[in-house]
This record gives C-alpha cells, sequence and structure tokens, in this order.
C-alpha cells in the first residue's frame, strides 16, 4: 500500500460500491483514497509573503527529500548486490562497501529476502513525498525571483493558486477521464456507476480530475481548436452533474452524446484539476497529466508504443494511417538510410535472404535495432551456424550482435538513431494528416482552462519547469488559473564534482591496479579484431625439484599424488596416477592433472582450484586409507584437492584429523608443550619439500651451514674445500645426545656441563 495511503474505502464506502470502487483502483480508473494533501504536489496554504526563514525551510526539506531518495536507491542497490542467499563473504563485502549492519540485518530477516527488501527500497523512493512547494501571491513570485532561486535550485517549488478554501485533511480521491472514453464516445454508463459510488464516498471531499486533454485526443479532437473547449465544458460538466447533482443543459449533453441531466440532490464535492503527486500520478498511468495535452504519444518512445488514447484518436480520425504506422512500411524500404546497414554489406557480413526478410519485418514493425538483430528474430541456427556466434550473448542485445559482425560503434549509433527518427517522423506526419497539433502552446491550455474554470471549485492549475519564460508565468497569472513551477536540482558544483571524480579514479586504482582496461581504437577498421590483452609469462619449474608422493585408497580405488614445487617451496604441477582403471579414466585424469599444473605455472592461486573442486560428488567416493589427514572424500578430486589445501594451504578445516600428530607420528605434536615446530622458512624451503612437511620444520632437521652463503657475499670463497670452517663452532664430542640423538653435545666450560646444541638438554657433568 502507499505511504500516504490514510483512508480506507471500508470506512468512506461499505458494501456494494466500496467492491466496485476498489476495481476501478485495479483498472487505474480513479486512484486510492488519500487526504487532498498528500493527493496533490501543490501545496493548500494561503498564498503570502515568503520570508527568508520559509524559504530556508523549503530549501532544507528540498535537500533532505532528494538526500533521502539518494540514500534508498543506494541501500537498494546494496541489496540487490547479495542476492536472495547470500554468503557471508557477500555480507563482508556489502559492509566493505558502507551498507549498516542494522540494514543486512533486516533483509536477512525480510520474508522476502534481500532482493525483496531492495523492491521495497526502490518503491518508497517513487514513492517519496511530493517535492516541498510554497504558496505565494503573483506579486511576491514577479518581485522576489532572486531571492527564490536558490530553493528553486534545491529542487523546492512555488505555486501561484489560492486553495486555500479547500479542506487540506479531507478524503480525496483522483479520477482519470480518459480512461472512461470508448470508441464510441464517453462511457456514460460506466463513468455514472463510478462517479455514483465515489458520491458516497466522498460526501466532503475532493474528486481531483486528470487526462482531460487525453479525453479529448480519444474523441478525435484537436486540442486547439474551439470544438476541444466545448467538448471539455460538456464533459467536466457531466462529471460535475453526476457528482455534484447539478443539471447538465441540453447543449453540453448533446456534445457528448448523452441525453440531458435534471438536478438532483446536491453534495459538498469539490472537483478540482490540479497536478498530482508523482507518485500517484505513476499509479494512475494517465496518458495525460491535469489540463496539460498529450505531448508524449508512445509509452516507449524507443519501440514507438502508442498510448491507448492516441490509438483510438487516429482510429477514428486516420484509419488507414494508423494501420500503415502499425504494419509498418514495405519490406523494401525497412533498410532505407540506415548509414551503412545496407542489405548488401550485411550479405558480405553473413546474412541469408531469410534473415534480412525476417529483419525488415521487424523494422517494419517499428522494433528498435537492439529487438530486430536479437536470436528472438534471428533464430539461434541462424547465429550460430551461418555468423558463428553464441545465440546466448545476443538475447535481447542486437546492438552487440552488430558490433561482432564488424560494424563500428558510430555506425551502429547512427543507424539507431535513424531507424527512431524514422518512426517519429512517420507518426508526426499522421498526426498532421489527422488534423492534430502534434505540440499544442501554451495558449490552447489557457484557452482550454478558462473554458472550464467555471465549473471546478478553483481555477485549474497549470505545471511549468522552472526554466519557463517568465511572460508565460505572467501570462498564465493575468488569465486567472493558478500556477505551480517545478524547481528544477542545480547540477553539482565543479569543486564537488571533480572531488568525486578523483575519489572514484582513486578507488578503481586501489580496488585493482592491475586490470586490464582494452584500449579504445576508434581508428581501427571495422574488420580489425579487438586487441588481445597481455599475457601472464609462464613461470618454469627447476629442472630438479622437490616434491612428494602420496598414496592412498579412494573408495578402495588406489589414488597416487605427485606433487613438484618452486624453489620457494610452492606448489607448481601436480601428477595423478591410478592403476586398475579404465584407460580412458587414467588418460582423463592424467590430463585433467596437466591443465592444473599449466594454471599453477601461470599464476593461478592454488585455492581457487580448491574452492572449485573439493566436495565435488562422483564415483569412486567413500573411505580413504593412507592418509594421516583425510579419512573420507566425496570424489577423487575432492581427495586430491583437500591433501594440497592442507599440505600447502594450512587449510585445517579441510582436514578430519587436527594437529594432534607430530610430522613423524611420535608425540603429541603441537599439542606437545615441551618443544615448538617453527615455520618452514625460505631457506628450509630450498632443500625441503613444503607440502612434504606441511609448512613446518621437522624436529630433527638442522640448518648448519647458514653463513656459507654470507661468505661468499663478502667474497671468502670457499672452493677447494668441502665445507668453510668456523672458528666459533664448539668441538661436539663422540657421544649422541641422550634426548633427541644428535652428535651435537660440546663441554661448556663455564657451565662445567654437556649440553646439545641442537635441543639444548644438558646432559650429565662431564669432562671433556
Amino acid at each position: 500500500m502507499p505511504p500516504f495511503l490514510t483512508l480506507s474505502l471500508d470506512d468512506l464506502c461499505p458494501g456494494e460500491p466500496r467492491h466496485r470502487l476498489e476495481r476501478a483502483i485495479e483498472d487505474r480508473q480513479i486512484s486510492a483514497p488519500y487526504m487532498l494533501s498528500d493527493l496533490l504536489a501543490v501545496s493548500l496554504s494561503k498564498p503570502a509573503e515568503p520570508t527568508d526563514g520559509l524559504l530556508a525551510a523549503v530549501t532544507r526539506r528540498a535537500d533532505e527529500h532528494f538526500l533521502k531518495i539518494a540514500g534508498q536507491l543506494s541501500l537498494a542497490e546494496m541489496l540487490d548486490r547479495l542476492g536472495d542467499q547470500p554468503k557471508t563473504s557477500d555480507i563482508a563485502d556489502a559492509f566493505s562497501l558502507g551498507l549498516p549492519e542494522e540494514i543486512a540485518e533486516e533483509a536477512l530477516r525480510h520474508s522476502g529476502g534481500p532482493r525483496a527488501a531492495a523492491f521495497f527500497l526502490r518503491d518508497q523512493a517513487s514513492r517519496a513525498a511530493a517535492i516541498p512547494t510554497i504558496a505565494l501571491t503573483s506579486e511576491a513570485l514577479e518581485a522576489g525571483a532572486a531571492r527564490l532561486a536558490p530553493m528553486m535550485a534545491a529542487g523546492g517549488g512555488a505555486s501561484v493558486a489560492d486553495l486555500s478554501e479547500l479542506r487540506a485533511n479531507a478524503p480525496a480521491i483522483a479520477l482519470d477521464i480518459s480512461k472512461f472514453v470508448a470508441p464510441t464516445g464517453i462511457a456514460h454508463d460506466m463513468l455514472a456507476d463510478i462517479l455514483g459510488d465515489l458520491r458516497l464516498a466522498l460526501t466532503a471531499g475532493t474528486l481531483v480530475l486528470t487526462g482531460l486533454g487525453a479525453a479529448i485526443f480519444a474523441l478525435g479532437i484537436d486540442y486547439s481548436g474551439p470544438r476541444a473547449r466545448r467538448t471539455a465544458e460538456a464533459i467536466v460538466g457531466l462529471i460535475r452533474s453526476l457528482t455534484t447533482g447539478t443539471a447538465l443543459s441540453q447543449s453540453r449533453a448533446k456534445q457528448v452524446g448523452i441525453a440531458p441531466i435534471k438536478a438532483g440532490p446536491r453534495t459538498d464535492i469539490h472537483l478540482v484539476i490540479a497536478p498530482l503527486r508523482p507518485d500517484i500520478a505513476e499509479e494512475l498511468q494517465a496518458d495525460s497529466q491535469g489540463l496539460a495535452p498529450i505531448t508524449a504519444y508512445c509509452a516507449d518512445e524507443e519501440e514507438f508504443d502508442l498510448l491507448p488514447s492516441v490509438r483510438l484518436g487516429l482510429a477514428q480520425t486516420a484509419p488507414v494511417e494508423l494501420a500503415q504506422f502499425l504494419n509498418g512500411a514495405s519490406s523494401g524500404s525497412a533498410f532505407q538510410d540506415l548509414a551503412g546497414l545496407t542489405p548488401k554489406r550485411l550479405r558480405d557480413r553473413g546474412f541469408t535472404s531469410e534473415a534480412l526478410e525476417k529483419i525488415a519485418r521487424a523494422l517494419a514493425d517499428g522494433l528498435p535495432l537492439s529487438a530486430a538483430f536479437s536470436r528472438w528474430v534471428l533464430g539461434d541456427a541462424f547465429i550460430q551456424d551461418q555468423l558463428h556466434l553464441n545465440p546466448d550473448a545476443y538475447d535481447t542485445d542486437g546492438l552487440a550482435l552488430l558490433s561482432a559482425i564488424g560494424l563500428s560503434k558510430k555506425e551502429i549509433t547512427d543507424a539507431n538513431a535513424v531507424n527512431g527518427q524514422r518512426q517519429g517522423v512517420q507518426l508526426q506526419d499522421i498526426l498532421v494528416s489527422a488534423g492534430f497539433t502534434p505540440q499544442p502552446d501554451l495558449t490552447a491550455q489557457l484557452e482550454l482552462g478558462g473554458a472550464i474554470a467555471s465549473q471546478l471549485t478553483v481555477p485549474p492549475v497549470i505545471e511549468l519547469d522552472s526554466d519557463a519564460d517568465p511572460s508565460d508565468i505572467a501570462l498564465i497569472a493575468e488569465s486567472g488559473l493558478g500556477v505551480l513551477i517545478h524547481g528544477r536540482r542545480a547540477p553539482l558544483p565543479d569543486t564537488v564534482r571533480e572531488q568525486i571524480k578523483r575519489a572514484v579514479e582513486t578507488a578503481n586504482a586501489t580496488e585493482d591496479e592491475h586490470a586490464y582496461t582494452p584500449p579504445e581504437s576508434p581508428s581501427a577498421a571495422p574488420n580489425e579484431p579487438p586487441a588481445e590483452p597481455p599475457r601472464t609469462s609462464r613461470s618454469r619449474l627447476p629442472d630438479r625439484r622437490k616434491g612428494y608422493i602420496q598414496k592412498a585408497t579412494v573408495g578402495g580405488h588406489k589414488v597416487y599424488l605427485h606433487t613438484g614445487e618452486f624453489d620457494d617451496g610452492a606448489l607448481g604441477e601436480i601428477f595423478i596416477d591410478m592403476h586398475k582403471e579404465g584407460a580412458a579414466f587414467r588418460s582423463l585424469m592424467n590430463n585433467f592433472a596437466i591443465a592444473i599444473s599449466i594454471g599453477l605455472q601461470y599464476g593461478v592461486p592454488l585455492d581457487e582450484f580448491v574452492d572449485a573442486f573439493v566436495f565435488t560428488r562422483f564415483e569412486p567416493a567413500g573411505d580413504v586409507t593412507g592418509n594421516d589427514r583425510i579419512t573420507k572424500a566425496t570424489s577423487i578430486l575432492d581427495y586430491i584437492f583437500r591433501e594440497l589445501a592442507v599440505s600447502y594451504l594450512d587449510r585445517a578445516d579441510l582436514a578430519e584429523i587436527s594437529d594432534s600428530l607430530s610430522h613423524d607420528g611420535l608425540g603429541r605434536g603441537l599439542a606437545d608443550g615441551t618443544r615448538e615446530t617453527p615455520e618452514l622458512s625460505a631457506e628450509a624451503a630450498k632443500v625441503i619439500s613444503r607440502g612434504f612437511s606441511r609448512g613446518q620444520l621437522p624436529d630433527n632437521i638442522v640448518i648448519l651451514d647458514r653463513r656459507r652463503d654470507e661468505d661468499s657475499a663478502d667474497g671468502h670463497s670457499d672452493a677447494g674445500s668441502d665445507v668453510a670452517e668456523d672458528e666459533s663452532a664448539p668441538d661436539y664430542l663422540a657421544d649422541p645426545c641422550a634426548n633427541c640423538g644428535s652428535f651435537t653435545v660440546f663441554y661448556d666450560a663455564d657451565r662445567g656441563e654437556a649440553v646439545c646444541d641442537t635441543c639444548g638438554v644438558v646432559a650429565k657433568s662431564v669432562r671433556p
């Protein structure tokens, strides 16, 4: 329900009339009931002199209005990225983008999920309250134009209309007059039924009329002619008679093709023509607003989908031309003037006569190029077999297909513009030939408003933009009609725009310093293929490399995993051998291992492969024997990549057995408080397999020749000797250490004890 829907039809109109009004709301003939102040976009306050405080307040409210909309749309965008079932990482990314934790909590607990919450926020933004306006006298508007400029630049509005005699908190409903026009004229019976029910609902309320210009067009009458004014008087007189109980004269009744109506019981219902709040106007989807004429004749300018009122009006005044426009021109002229998009050029690109005929029919039917060259017109078989392209890539984007067959961006843009302009020119020609004025001027609107003003409670209000000519505003004021001037939000100051631009550039550079952006080549030939991104160089493994072999059985099938490492201990290749399997399966596993190895050597992180293949399910699967960390696997690939993750990435979360055992299966491993297992250093990784030791330095490994590289760096050469002498090294005793078994026991003269240089345990007191 709309946020400003403060009234209920149950209270206003119970019983069967309520059901008819509910159907009329669903058919967009009338709006839901509102308070009048929530229905109109114009201020209902009495016109006053604008004080500095009042102007500042309206300016602030306008800023808050647009800030609220921007905030709701931004939150909706972040919630949309979460999807229906977001992962923890997705939520963390949203937090890093600024999504408040409270919004995430409410979105996750929402019955429809984050996307439904995003839809609600967008709906709230579209249904935002009317832009703040201030009611002024015409003299104050003319004298204070400079003072109003800051408020107008903030998006606020100003109205010159005295609507103060209307009750702001009275019930009000908007009615679209154009929805009651049929091919035979005004649908009097349907209008009488709806207005009869509205008399019960709005006993002391207001009926706001809209769509008068569309109704006149639908009857086949030009908005600018005298017939339009007589018809408008008759239509508004009919509504007034059916609503308030006044009589409808014979002349006016004849104008709309019905019998005169005698006066009946009077009601205190006000009739108003004034601008509606934007979201309510969108809800009604009227072909024209308020008193204004139709200015946009198509619901979708790109596809030239004519408005219902335009179809009705042209069907009565130019049926042949309308049929030709809807059916399109002949196929032979469909490609006319479409820049470089000629049938000959398309044939050179592989298009068959049948495909060209399909495109011609689509263009003749008024479809844009993006639809005419889509898979739904050309067909998947043609795109795949003739053009050798993937149909899925051109589902609704035919412009991308034109680019793929070699047309330049400029040629596509020009052809698309010509195609749209051609349809627009055809429509303008039909309107003129049918006797319509395509763009009625303000004078016609003033004359129409003056003709019906006496039948309304207050004079009609006309909408203008803030950049309207001051003479037009003065002309409306002189005619006695009201005017609402919409402020236009000023563009960003140059300083703010430049700061935002620099911030975006900095954020993009920080996000991905190595992102490749294909260079634009406007001078490149149309058929020249786009430049390929630079390729990452392949890191070759050393000729003599480390690694380990892990033998295991998965579901009773024996698997040998052999790894190869770079000098720094990083995984560089894998081999997978399986025995007693079919030749096809063994070959597939061998080639799969080659593909993984090539990816590793081109810099694909191992964790990407792990995330892709762990917990994949296929046979063989089941119990795993021969591996000290993994006991079950859902497939061969699950076992292999869990083993690699445990050995090279320290992913203990992917193993069933923790680090309760040491590397050699003795003692309590890391839980043993008597010793520490250091990380595998870069020096140790040169001679020890990082995967075999699982990143830990085994207890019985001692690096004794660390000084060799230092001596070489100092210019000392150890050539001619097997081991460089270290004068500071102690003299080791012949007996091994009783604790660790190393022959590194030496006599410490200061302590008078024998100490192991490896484990540090003090031996018995001895003399050398």
